[in-house]
Parts: C-alpha cells; structure tokens; sequence
C-alpha cells in the first residue's frame, strides 16, 4: 500500500501499480509476463492478434516492438485484430498509431479488425477511426489486401 504522500515502498519498483479509484483497491502486474500475442504470416499481410484484454501502458511497448521487429524483416501490411480487447489508454492508441505512421513509411498499412464496443467508442472520441481502416473481423481486413 501506498504511504501518506502517494509512494509505493521499494519492493514495488519492479511492477506496474494500477489504482482503481471507484474500487478503492491496488492491482499488482508483474512486467515480466510476456503479452499473449498470436502472429501469423497469411501472405498479403501478417496477422496480429491480441490475446489480452486491456492494450495500455503496461503491455503497448510490447506490441510496438513486435511490430517494428516485423517491419524489419520487410513484412510492411499487418492487421491487428483487437477482438480480446476491451479496453485501450492512451499508449495502446499510441503503439497502433506508431504501427500505423511506420507502415506507411514503408509503402505498407496497418489495418485494424474485431473492435469491440468499448474501444471502438475510443476511436471515435480520438477520431482515429478516420485514419485506420477497420475492418468487422481479420477475414475481412485480409481479403482487403488482396483486392
């Protein structure tokens, strides 16, 4: 728990402390879990599906990386299918848009499928669903490429 002034003692260092304010309770992440990341090359584009069901600042790094790993070995048109996902901040936005501006870089895209309600309401309030193409699901988002 957290002292008078806010600070977590020095045991707490090496994780993510999340507070859930309307819970009044602390939840502990260990960063060292790997983000539950499916990938998949299907030939006109590789698939990235997000097993995780928040895409924030504790794992957003993560899917960044992966992404630019993929665009340095020359795989340049990924769709990320965010159906597990049910809740995106600010730096999961971020990874997808850092996704996105690289891919286009490259003379690729990055093309989203599977939003579900909640983030898809996220997309909008940013009006980032004017800069992705997002698509019902990853069948979808493929066959566009193929086109």
């Amino acid at each position: 728990m957290p002292d008078n002034n806010g600070h977590f003692p020095d045991e707490y260092d090496s994780n993510v402390i999340v507070y859930l304010r309307e819970f009044e309770t602390f939840k502990f992440f260990s960063k060292e879990r790997e983000m539950n990341l499916q990938i998949e090359d299907k030939g006109a584009a590789v698939l990235i599906e997000v097993k995780e069901e928040r895409l924030d600042a504790h794992n957003s790094g993560e899917l960044k990386n992966h992404m630019l790993k993929l665009f340095e070995e020359g795989k340049n048109n990924l769709i990320v299918d965010l159906q597990a996902v049910r809740f995106v901040d600010s730096s999961g936005l971020g990874a997808l848009v850092s996704g996105f501006k690289n891919a286009s870089s490259r003379n690729g895209n990055l093309k989203l499928s599977g939003l579900q309600l909640q983030v898809k309401s996220m997309f909008e309030l940013t009006r980032l669903h004017r800069v992705f193409e997002i698509y019902t699901d990853s069948t979808e988002a493929l066959a566009s490429f193929q086109q």
